[in-house]
């Protein structure tokens, strides 16, 4: 909600003098260790997140955690106010996740109000399979800045670097990770994927899938399509 420029967010966010990066770690991972932040985020460089400490612990992160998540169900509450969260709500609690950010959610009293236990529940669930989608690629040895180059590439993207410079990553850090998927079989020299490439991360997809599918498998047919009338309309 924050990338849609919902005013509820960007409000909170002007008020709290945490636009941009600050918020995107602390709405995530305020309830987890400091030092544990640059692991559980993934995406992020560790030198940015090491350089955005202090900016984001004199936030006061559990605190701002909690404000963010209220403020964002306000906002959801606004764009879809017949929303349920009992599916979805359900589902989260029956997931015991692994990883330790999902675990963080997982453990994390829902609160009150539909909307706010359905952005708990989404939250924890989004987690939970970020965390399976990041293991997966972790068993074909890729780390966090190959992950998202071997991911524009799979997707076709026009401007295969979008990602990863929207993420700060350096030059540098770019160039020689290149090389290092080139020269594991990732990649052909021009930046495309290797046939061996491409087989590889539609197996880490697959994989992804496949928590996913396991969560689901615990549904009927009639509680996932009541599930899926409780959520918000994709327009929302």
């Amino acid at each position: 909600m924050a990338q849609r420029n919902e005013p509820e967010l960007l409000q909170f966010q002007q008020e709290r003098g945490s636009t941009g990066f600050p918020h995107y770690i602390l709405s995530r991972a305020g309830i987890v260790p400091d030092r544990d932040w640059a692991t559980v985020i993934y995406v992020l460089p560790p030198s940015l997140v090491d350089h955005l400490r202090p900016r984001c612990l004199a936030l006061e992160p559990t605190d701002y955690f909690m404000a963010a998540l209220g403020v964002g169900a306000t906002a959801l509450q606004r764009l879809n106010p017949g929303a349920r969260a009992g599916g979805l709500r359900n589902l989260a609690q029956s997931s015991r996740p692994q990883g330790q950010l999902p675990l963080a959610w997982f453990e994390l009293a829902p609160g009150e109000g539909e909307h706010r236990q359905l952005l708990w529940a989404a939250m924890t669930l989004r987690e939970a399979r970020a965390y399976a989608h990041y293991t997966a690629a972790a068993v074909e040895g890729l780390e966090p800045l190959g992950l998202l180059m071997v991911t524009s590439a799979w997707q076709g993207k026009a401007d295969r670097t979008s990602d990863y410079r929207f993420f700060r990553w350096q030059d540098e850090d770019i160039a020689a990770e290149q090389s290092s998927l080139v020269g594991s079989g990732w990649l052909e020299e021009g930046g495309e994927l290797s046939t061996s490439g491409r087989s590889r991360r539609q197996a880490i997809e697959l994989q992804t899938d496949a928590h996913t599918n396991r969560l689901l498998a615990q549904l009927s047919d009639t509680e996932l399509e009541q599930m899926l009338q409780e959520l918000p309309t994709p327009s929302a």
